[in-house]
């Protein structure tokens, strides 16, 4: 089994540095206080077709994508484990001049009203009023993980293996066979905007 897709995040106590040409700030329009900051996510191109993303909003970093792929030509055996791909994440993350990811070594629950980058007077005008606990951490938070591995097969049957791979549904998802006869995928019965499916035989 190894890696290839993560996306997490951190919260840090400071205000993160913008990167890219722009950037979205919310002001409370009668006392020109600043309410939110963001920047559109930045698409950070690897070699091979492979793109990382990095969002900041405030005091949160936010990195996904599939590390394993990295300046890589191909992904067949890609890192087994979350250090290795959390170090492509901080190598990229170090030629934006942005905080690296750090691990967690504790959590802790505060309160807050909803809106973590918020300050008080815009949670009240945004009406949020309800105090809530929620889980916090000291380091990198991870949100998703995708996790594939090889099958092999005997030699020249490869194609047959995949053919019958495609005559098995998966939950409400239906088997396709792509015209070449090298790709099976599953998509939704509609085949219109479903997520694909890789399951694991």
């Amino acid at each position: 089994m190894f890696i290839d897709w993560l996306t997490v995040h951190q919260d840090f106590d400071f205000r993160l540095p913008l990167i890219g040409d722009r950037a979205l700030i919310v002001l409370d329009t009668e006392t020109g206080e600043e309410l939110q900051v963001k920047c559109p996510t930045i698409s950070h191109e690897g070699s091979y077709s492979t793109n990382i993303q990095i969002r900041i909003s405030g005091n949160r970093l936010s990195v996904s994508g599939n590390p394993s792929r990295i300046d890589r030509l191909e992904n067949l055996f890609g890192f087994t484990s979350i250090d290795q791909c959390i170090a492509v994440y901080n190598r990229i993350l170090k030629t934006y001049d942005l905080p690296l990811l750090t691990k967690c070594t504790r959590v802790f629950h505060r309160t807050t009203s909803g809106k973590d980058s918020l300050t008080e007077s815009a949670m009240t005008l945004l009406g949020l009023h309800d105090k809530r606990s929620v889980a916090c951490s000291d380091g990198a938070v991870i949100t998703e993980i995708h996790m594939t591995t090889n099958r092999a097969v005997g030699q020249s049957c490869e194609d047959e293996y995949l053919k019958g791979i495609s005559m098995l549904p998966y939950r409400n998802s239906i088997p396709r066979l792509h015209t070449n006869g090298k790709t099976v995928d599953w998509l939704t019965k509609t085949g219109k905007g479903g997520r694909l499916i890789y399951q694991r035989f």
